[in-house]
């Protein structure tokens, strides 16, 4: 066991500094390489508009509180096996692979009370996305 004095001079500290730094540094330096495989991680940076706009918007929050204060057209199924449901439309059907026809739920009211319409729904969906 080494002991050394409460009070050292500069120089003697410098040297026990210098000392154990060297062995420190011989220490690593015997150290066998690591034979762990290397892991890259990738993380995909998604851009959120920072508002509550549902095509634009791609957060966990923002998935979490849509649905208490929205309503789609067609909602996924979060109780059952998560199929896709009709929500604000009665029922809807695929024309084509860019086109479907929706039969709108009637008595749907806006916070207003104006009745929901064909208008409505195509002024909430007109966006310069593409699909």
């Amino acid at each position: 066991m080494l002991r050394f004095p409460l009070s050292l001079p500069r120089r003697s500290l410098y040297a026990l500094t210098a000392l154990v730094t060297l062995c420190a540094g011989s220490a690593f330096a015997q150290a066998p390489a690591d034979t762990r495989p290397v892991i890259t991680v990738a993380v995909q940076q998604i851009a959120t508009s920072g508002a509550l706009e549902p095509l634009r918007e791609q957060s966990n929050v923002g998935a979490r509180i849509f649905d208490s204060i929205l309503e789609n057209l067609i909602e996924i199924d979060k109780t059952g096996d998560l199929r896709l449901r009709p929500g604000l439309a009665e029922s809807y059907r695929r024309i084509d692979d860019r086109t479907i026809e929706f039969t709108l739920r009637r008595g749907v009211k806006f916070h207003d009370g104006r009745e929901m319409t064909a208008e409505d729904v195509v002024f909430t969906s007109s966006d310069d996305s593409t699909f």
